[in-house]
């Protein structure tokens, strides 16, 4: 590994805690202290830890709120940590600052590597109620529990680590020779976008290029954009003659740790589910009585031949909508352009269209067969897509011109630890 210092290259985020080991009150003051020293924007160190150690009535508490999924092995940590930033409340005394979720990422790096120099190990995560977790500490509204932490020693079982297969470094650096960075033959080689992809966005070609220069843009001014980079242009990877459906979003979701580049899906440590995917789940099961899976991640959908598009590819943190209107919409209009194109040759191919912003798209469709409802936003849900069977009736026009229905299950079983709760009609 180069020159990498051992501590780093040592570092991995254990299967397992073992459960009868038990950090001191000075382990655990040094960890704080490691926090402490983190730079932030400022000097104004936006953080806060809650910490339980194994055995306390707080370790407990936090456990409760927690996936199944996470409690599983989180249960024998040797300290649990909700890790609290400041947030940015607009109207308020609370001017904190935009960049207090990555000031806490180093802080939380700063007490990873002091609690590598004690021989514990350090696994964060996100499975959890946040809402739930706000509540029962009295968190007020300018603070954010953004993540959590598991602290340990790994159990012996589990001390050799995974498979740490990494790309090579120079995949890392972003191209800055003769091809524009973001240009569509550099995505296909990096294996970003599909080829019959990139060949339909030949007529936007300039957009795409003009589209990662204000990315550049944006984050030399200091301001961040969602999905990760190399997720932007993740409805693309499967290739173009593959596609049977297509579901319109409207922009990722704005929470960092969250959008993968598909819409409506999320990170598959995310919890709790956002609201709208609640209720498409809710749909699911309704309309084809299938037992969603407790993720968010619909990666499988997209292997299905389910294109999920949103309108626009990106979006600040903290700021919804805040990248419509940049020029993302000329190319998801030329992609849903040589969608309907091939459907037009005899492809089959079906439309879903939730809400009134993706059914502005109805008119580019032309003949398309299309499914259309009210959004599946809690504000609309209740309003027409509850009961509007969007699954059962893509796969019956599916079938009408010849095609294979679409396995809409995503790993979910009839075990009931397997069921979001919330599924309800919210």
């Amino acid at each position: 590994m180069g020159l990498l210092h051992p501590l780093l290259a040592a570092r991995w985020s254990p299967a397992a805690f073992d459960a009868g080991a038990e950090v001191s009150e000075a382990e655990v003051d040094s960890l704080l202290e490691a926090a402490r020293w983190a730079p932030s924007a400022g000097n104004s160190q936006p953080w806060a830890f809650i910490a339980a150690r194994r055995g306390e009535p707080n370790h407990e508490r936090l456990l409760r709120h927690l996936a199944p999924s996470a409690r599983r092995w989180a249960a024998d940590a040797s300290l649990l940590l909700a890790n609290l930033s400041h947030r940015l409340v607009e109207d308020t005394d609370w001017e904190y600052s935009e960049f207090s979720a990555y000031d806490l990422g180093q802080a939380v790096a700063h007490l990873t590597v002091q609690a590598q120099s004690l021989g514990l190990a350090v696994r964060q995560f996100r499975a959890f109620d946040r809402e739930a977790l706000t509540a029962e500490f009295d968190v007020p509204a300018h603070w954010e529990v953004t993540t959590m932490a598991a602290v340990g020693r790994p159990l012996e079982s589990s001390e050799t680590p995974p498979d740490r297969e990494r790309r090579p470094t120079e995949d890392l650096r972003w191209p800055t020779g003769a091809k524009t960075p973001g240009t569509l033959d550099g995505l296909v080689e990096r294996g970003l976008m599909a080829a019959d992809w990139a060949e339909a966005l030949a007529p936007v070609e300039a957009q795409i290029t003009e589209m990662g220069e204000f990315l550049r843009a944006e984050l030399a001014a200091g301001r961040p954009y969602l999905p990760a980079g190399d997720a932007v242009f993740r409805a693309f990877r499967a290739p173009l003659g593959e596609v049977r459906a297509l579901i319109v979003g409207q922009d990722p979701y704005p929470t960092p740790g969250h959008p993968i580049g598909l819409s409506f899906a999320v990170e598959r440590d995310v919890w709790p589910l956002p609201r709208s995917l609640l209720n498409i789940y809710t749909e699911l099961r309704s309309d084809l009585d299938i037992v969603p899976p407790r993720h968010g991640d619909l990666t499988a959908w997209a292997e299905q031949g389910v294109m999920l598009l949103n309108r626009s590819l990106t979006v600040r943190p903290g700021s919804p909508a805040s990248h419509r209107g940049k020029g993302w919409e000329s190319i998801t209009e030329c992609a849903i352009r040589a969608l309907v194109a091939r459907a037009e040759s005899g492809a089959p191919f079906v439309a879903i269209l939730w809400g009134r912003d993706a059914q502005s798209l109805q008119p580019l469709l032309g003949d398309t067969p299309t499914i259309t409802s009210a959004h599946p936003s809690p504000l609309s849900a209740s309003r027409g897509f509850f009961g509007s069977r969007p699954f059962s009736r893509a796969n019956a026009l599916l079938s009408e011109r010849g095609a294979a229905p679409i396995d809409w299950s995503l790993g979910g079983s009839q075990d009931a630890d397997s069921t979001p709760e919330g599924i309800v009609e919210i």
